[in-house]
């Protein structure tokens, strides 16, 4: 999948389209096509220097001040018993 990741903070040319294993979904589990996503304050923070990056060797910081990184995240499948499985 692709995202966008910084290596060093800085305006907004240090964004960049980096490519990231897919997630799969799990038994009980769903997959969602996100097409596009917010930008939180935060994000812009890190990006700007004023948050630390918490970087991994050279791979690229996936900005989402969310907990976990909707990248990651897996969510469960609705049972028709919940309310979200009717809308």
């Amino acid at each position: 999948m692709r995202a966008i990741g910084l290596l060093r903070h800085g305006g907004p040319d240090v964004l960049e389209v980096v490519g990231r294993p897919t997630p799969h979904a799990g038994p009980g589990e769903v997959r969602i096509r996100v097409r596009a996503a917010a930008v939180n304050p935060t994000d812009t923070l890190i990006r700007a220097g004023v948050t630390p990056i918490r970087q991994r060797g050279n791979e690229p910081v996936i900005p989402a001040w969310a907990w976990p990184a909707p990248s990651t995240r897996s969510v469960p499948a609705p049972t028709p018993a919940s309310p979200s499985a009717t809308g």
